[in-house]
C-alpha cells in the first residue's frame, strides 16, 4: 500500500499515516481489503525460483562454521553464578544437534566500534560468521557449538557484553531520543538505563517476563505502544520553566488471542520520577495479580483510574527539586531548543 501510494519524495511525509490523512480512513480500509483479496486470489508477489547471491546476506555455499580455536582459554574455575544465569537467559539450543543460539544483550542498543569488531571476530571463530540484529536491540550469534559456550562467554566478557537477562524486563528498548533526533523531546537512552537499574533487583518470575519500551516522542521508534510498560517523551512548563515529562502507558503487547494491542495511557510524569512510577506499578502487580492472569488482563481488571491515582502525586509534585528540571544524564536544565541531528522516524 505504501509502495503504491506513499510519498517517498518528502521524508517528512514518508509514513502511512499521511496516506490516511489525505485519502481518509474509509478509503484506506477499502484499499487494504482489496489488496488482501488480491493476494488471496492471485498469490501476491511471485516468489523467485532462487535467492540471488548476496541478497540479504544469502550465500549459496555457507562459510565454514567456526571451531572456537582462537577463543579465550578457560582454566579450571569454580561455579560462576553469573555464567549460569547467562546460560539460562541468553542461550537456547538450536534444532541442529550440538549447536546453540547466543543472544548478546546490548544495553540501549549501544555498541562501540571495538565491541562490533569483537562480535564479528566471535561469530567468525565460533559461529556461522553472521550477526543478527533483533527488534529488541540485541545481537544473536548462531551455530555456536555447545562445547564452546563458556569460552564464548569469556570472549563476550572481555568486550563487556556478557550481561544476562536477554528478553527480560531489564532488557529495556529505547530510541536514541534527543541525542540524535530533532523530533525527540527527551534523551530516552538515559531513561532506559535508569529503568534497567530500577527493575534489576526484581526476582519475581512473572515480572521478569514483562517488557519496557520507551521513545523520546510519540512516533514510537522505541515501540512504546507495544510494551507491557511504555513511555514517550513530552514536556510541561511549571513555574515558567520547562520540565521533561514522559507519558506512561500500560498493558501493550499481545493479548491472550495473539493480537497485538496498544498500551493504555495512564498520565504524564516528570522524567526523574518515571522509575518510581514503575516500581509502584510492579509492586502493586505482585501483590494484586490473579493466578494465570497476564499483565494486560491485570491492567484491564484494575482499570487505568487505579494507576492514575497510584501516580497522582508524581504527576503534579508539590515541590520540584532542582534536578527535576533536568533530563536524565544532563547537568543543565531541560530545554526544547533544537540542535543538529537526524530523525530516525
Amino acid at each position: 500500500m505504501f509502495n503504491k501510494y506513499g510519498n517517498r519524495g518528502n521524508k517528512n511525509k514518508a509514513r502511512f499515516e499521511f496516506i490516511i490523512r489525505e485519502r481518509g480512513w474509509d478509503w484506506a480500509k477499502e484499499a487494504i481489503d482489496k489488496e488482501y483479496q488480491s493476494i488471496l486470489s492471485e498469490g501476491g508477489i511471485a516468489m523467485p525460483d532462487s535467492v540471488p547471491e548476496g541478497f540479504g546476506g544469502f550465500q549459496a555455499v555457507p562459510p565454514p562454521l567456526g571451531t572456537g580455536e582462537l577463543l579465550p582459554v578457560i582454566g579450571s574455575a569454580g561455579l560462576d553464578p553469573e555464567y549460569e544465569r547467562w546460560l539460562e537467559t541468553n542461550v537456547r539450543e538450536q534444532k541442529q544437534t550440538g549447536y546453540s543460539v547466543v543472544t548478546v544483550r546490548v544495553s540501549n542498543g549501544n555498541l562501540t566500534g571495538n565491541q562490533m569488531r569483537g562480535l564479528a571476530d566471535i561469530s567468525e571463530r565460533a559461529g556461522d560468521q553472521l550477526l543478527r540484529f533483533t527488534l529488541d536491540q540485541d545481537v544473536m550469534l548462531g551455530f555456536v557449538p555447545l562445547r564452546n559456550l563458556k569460552r564464548v562467554y569469556a570472549a563476550l566478557k572481555q568486550l563487556n557484553l556478557h550481561a544476562f537477562g536477554a528478553h527480560e524486563i531489564r532488557d529495556v528498548v529505547t530510541c536514541p531520543g534527543a541525542y540524535s533526533c530533532n523530533l525527540a523531546l527527551t534523551k530516552t537512552m538515559n531513561l532506559g538505563e535508569a529503568l534497567e537499574h530500577t527493575v534489576s533487583d526484581y526476582e519475581d518470575t512473572r515480572v521478569k517476563r514483562l517488557t519496557i519500551r520507551a521513545s523520546g516522542c510519540p512516533n514510537s521508534c522505541g515501540q512504546h505502544w507495544i510494551g507491557d510498560i511504555g513511555f514517550y517523551g513530552n514536556a510541561r512548563k511549571i513555574g515558567g520553566k520547562e520540565v521533561p515529562y514522559y507519558q506512561m502507558l500500560l498493558g501493550g503487547g499481545q493479548d491472550e488471542a495473539g493480537m497485538t494491542r496498544f498500551g493504555m495511557a495512564v498520565q504524564s510524569l516528570p522524567a526523574k520520577l518515571a522509575p518510581t512510577a514503575v516500581r509502584r506499578v510492579l509492586d502493586h502487580y505482585i501483590a494484586n495479580r490473579a493466578d494465570g492472569e497476564t499483565f494486560r488482563e491485570y491492567v484491564l481488571r484494575h482499570k487505568i483510574e487505579t494507576f492514575r491515582a497510584m501516580t497522582a502525586d508524581l504527576a503534579k509534585p508539590a515541590e520540584l527539586a532542582p534536578e527535576m528540571y533536568r533530563d536524565w544524564g544532563d547537568e543543565e536544565d531541560f530545554s526544547l531548543k533544537l540542535g543538529r541531528g537526524e530523525c530516525a522516524a
